[in-house]
């Protein structure tokens, strides 16, 4: 007994492991980047088809009381209580046909009115407006979640691209700067010769960063607007006046 037990233990908690390694599969949301917008999209699409789909419990609710009202006698297996009508409005909803009780046809021939009235009602209210209002707020939450995640992967790329080219041409303004009109390379070595005992202030020939920071506010020159993105020293004290 004690082995068949054993058996039965080691039957079930393998079946267990099989179910957890079939849940590895969620894993490719994550790791599949197309799948986990999809994913991202839906979760930001959910609140807005809860609110429908709560109209749509009400509007269910009101129709359950009225089934129960008009139809629990003559139809007590589908709408004696409330849960019960609710439960066989549901399954209209979720697509099975209407049930054979209540009648649409009496037993004299003569059709039920109120049956007709009852059925027509739900479907146009519920199931040809509520649920495709419904599909149509998912749809339209979907695509603008979509559209939004695609407006912020863009500026994102954008402001890397610019981050990117500020960090790895700091100086390059003023290289242009320099460069510009230049006539042979003397002129070029000169004007780098002028600057830097321009920045050079007290003409130790050498810069520390203080120096260069008061040193840099005495130029008007496209170049510091960079320079001061680079570090706060710069923002702090080369604002050319």
């Amino acid at each position: 007994a004690m082995s068949w037990l054993s058996v039965g233990d080691t039957s079930q908690s393998t079946g267990s492991m099989r179910v957890l390694r079939a849940l590895r599969v969620i894993r490719l949301f994550g790791r599949v980047k197309k799948l986990r917008k999809i994913i991202s999209a839906i979760s930001m699409a959910i609140l807005p088809v809860l609110n429908v789909f709560l109209i749509l419990f009400l509007v269910m609710g009101i129709f359950a009381v009225v089934g129960v009202s008009a139809f629990g006698v003559e139809a007590p297996e589908r709408f004696a209580v409330f849960d019960r009508a609710l439960v066989t409005l549901f399954k209209v909803t979720s697509g099975d046909p209407w049930p054979d009780e209540p009648r649409i046809q009496k037993e004299d021939g003569r059709v039920d009115y109120s049956v007709v009235g009852f059925q027509f009602a739900y479907t146009v209210v519920v199931l040809w407006v509520i649920v495709q209002v419904s599909v149509a707020v998912l749809l339209d939450s979907f695509i603008g979640a979509s559209a939004m995640m695609d407006n912020e992967e863009k500026l994102e790329k954008a402001e890397h691209k610019v981050r990117e080219n500020t960090l790895r041409n700091p100086l390059e303004p003023l290289l242009l700067w320099l460069a510009k009109d230049f006539s042979d390379n003397e002129d070029l070595s000169e004007r780098l010769r002028n600057l830097y005992e321009e920045l050079d202030s007290d003409g130790s020939g050498g810069l520390d960063s203080d120096e260069f920071c008061i040193a840099i506010k005495k130029l008007v020159s496209p170049f510091c607007c960079v320079l001061c993105n680079l570090s706060p020293c710069f923002c702090d004290q080369c604002d050319v006046d």
